[in-house]
């Protein structure tokens, strides 16, 4: 079973647990340890049975980064022996969704950066306007689903939408914040990396959980 939140989507539901956990590992609002771990053991319990491998990957580059930076390769160990041990024993159903070996999602998701780039190549440099996503992968043959109005990737919405120029100056923001949210670069590691794969970064309520987390560092 993939665990999917309210938003009844998994890659949204893993940058939230993910945020969660790292906000609460990093920082200090939480004083007592056993309250800390058991929060932290619930966000990567739900975050692993999210089964999102974008997720994973994003997750474990920036947490690995960082502990081998703060040299806690210990605590690296730790998390992956968890990691391993909560796959090996959490319920996994006949079906697709649970299989890590999946290849369908890896074939759509292709299929889904080919058609941005060919619709970025005919409007490279404003784009097409916000929006508009949708009526374009109609008139370039794009399957109608779901996700008709956006991309998989932030950054591949923000180029296509946006061009060459809104592409730059979003990356300038991103940097921006980078360079100003020192305590909070793990958070916007973390999100930057899972939004390559998945749109997570312009998600509504991602949005607002960064704002709450960036004011929080001061």
């Amino acid at each position: 079973y993939r665990m999917f939140g309210v938003f009844f989507d998994t890659s949204i539901a893993a940058g939230i647990f993910g945020l969660f956990f790292i906000f609460f590992y990093t920082g200090k609002m939480i004083v007592n340890n056993k309250i800390r771990l058991a929060l932290l053991s619930l966000y990567l319990i739900a975050l692993i049975l999210t089964f999102s491998r974008s997720a994973y990957l994003a997750f474990l580059i920036t947490l690995t980064s960082y502990l081998i930076i703060k040299k806690k390769v210990k605590i690296i160990f730790y998390l992956l022996v968890f990691f391993v041990f909560i796959l090996i024993v959490s319920p996994k159903p006949f079906g697709e969704g649970v299989n890590l070996a999946r290849t369908f999602s890896i074939e759509a998701r292709v299929s889904d950066y080919k058609n941005a780039f060919e619709i970025f190549k005919k409007y490279p440099i404003i784009g097409i306007g916000y929006n508009r996503i949708g009526f374009f992968k109609v008139s370039n043959f794009s399957p109608f689903d779901h996700a008709a109005f956006s991309f998989s990737s932030s950054f591949l919405i923000v180029l296509v939408t946006g061009g060459f120029f809104g592409l730059v100056f979003f990356m300038l923001g991103l940097i921006y914040l980078w360079q100003r949210k020192k305590t909070s670069r793990l958070l916007l590691s973390y999100i930057y990396l899972l939004s390559f794969f998945d749109n997570v970064l312009l998600h509504p309520f991602i949005i607002f959980l960064l704002i709450l987390f960036l004011i929080n560092d001061r």
